[in-house]
């Protein structure tokens, strides 16, 4: 196994707790005996840099895996190794969106709730969620879609998106200084449903998924992944769930 780490930035940057998570997880592949590169684009325009990096990800013969890894993450040892032991053609991870509902939050707590039930309970999570009963096992549950923050795509499943053109190919552009050779594919630009639903960049992709098929998405919702904005949003879906289970506070279906 070979792992291209692929991260999009804008302005160059990223955040303490990303630099902490890059080190570990160059510790957590040597565990698994993997190999792994890293690569980032840097462009305002997230859908353009994660097509690059898969573009660059495709391009090379060596690699097995890619794993994208946003600049403002932050995920523990613990979660990685779940993701890779999983072997799934793809995985990603819940994490919130990087604010919280003060007055959510307090109210939790005054209903008698933990700060880590209250947490989740005032956020909102990078989940696309089917409608009904949701069976989660040791932290691992089927979605609809999740964001990119931390997600282990198979090579397999990429080059399957584009047989079934669900990513087609952009441009076709010669070698140059800044100019990626061969066929551009796009696996990340916005799709809209049916029901007239706009889904944004990571969500789209997903969608390509579920396309084939075949293919399930899987999702880690236990603890150990934040969201890094003017503090680190740590919250974990898994005790949204169990709060709403128990009666208490609104649906996880975000």
């Amino acid at each position: 196994m070979k792992v291209m780490i692929a991260t999009p930035t804008v302005h160059g940057t990223v955040a303490a707790a990303y630099a902490r998570t890059l080190v570990a997880l160059t510790q957590v592949l040597g565990g698994f005996g993997a190999g792994y590169t890293l690569m980032t684009v840097d462009n305002a325009d997230v859908v353009t840099a994660r097509n690059l990096l898969a573009h660059a990800f495709m391009q090379d013969d060596s690699l097995s895996h890619l794993l994208f890894v946003d600049s403002d993450m932050a995920v523990q040892p613990v979660v990685m190794r779940r993701l890779f032991a999983l072997r799934a053609p793809v995985v990603g991870v819940a994490y919130p969106q990087r604010r919280i509902d003060l007055a959510a939050f307090a109210q939790a707590i005054r209903e008698g709730a933990g700060v880590e039930q209250a947490k989740a309970r005032a956020s909102v999570f990078t989940l696309r969620l089917s409608p009904g009963a949701r069976q989660i096992r040791d932290d691992v549950m089927e979605v609809e879609g999740f964001g990119f923050g931390f997600v282990v795509i198979e090579k397999a499943l990429m080059r399957r998106l584009a047989e079934a053109g669900l990513a087609q190919a952009v441009s076709r552009r010669r070698s140059g200084p800044s100019e990626p050779a061969g066929a551009i594919r796009d696996y990340f630009s916005e799709i809209t449903l049916a029901n007239g639903e706009r889904l944004a960049e990571d969500h789209a992709f997903c969608e390509r998924v579920l396309r084939l098929g075949d293919t399930r998405l899987l999702a880690y919702v236990g603890p150990g992944v934040g969201h890094v904005g003017q503090f680190t949003h740590d919250a974990s879906f898994v005790d949204r769930v169990r709060a709403t289970s128990s009666g208490a506070g609104p649906s996880p279906a975000k």
